[in-house]
């Protein structure tokens, strides 16, 4: 887990908020099959597929439920499709959950 999500995590628990820390997008899919995780925060830089291919993989996992998802990336500018957003990093824990807010209240396309 990178510095930017371990600190984000810690500070999502200080809150009181549920933190899972997934070793890699298969073990964050299989757990996501068993719980219906309300957000769903990755490094992108740990992931080897795009964006929008990790969304459609954890997206067949949880048919029917939308999960939001927020990629943390290394530079680059933000991007939004459907149910995710790919934001850069250093990113503080109310834009995460500023951003959660948005997509759960009806992401654009």
């Amino acid at each position: 887990m990178s510095r930017d999500l371990s600190v984000l995590a810690g500070l999502l628990e200080e809150d009181a908020h549920e933190v899972y820390r997934a070793h890699d997008l298969e073990d964050l899919a299989r757990w996501s099959a068993d719980h219906y995780p309300d957000l769903i925060v990755l490094d992108s830089d740990f992931i080897t597929q795009s964006c929008a291919e990790a969304a459609a993989t954890l997206r067949s996992i949880a048919i029917g439920r939308p999960i939001p998802l927020v990629f943390l990336a290394s530079g680059g500018l933000p991007e939004q499709e459907g149910s995710w957003v790919r934001l850069a990093k250093p990113i503080c824990k109310e834009d995460v959950l500023q951003v959660a807010e948005s997509l759960l209240d009806g992401p654009t396309t």
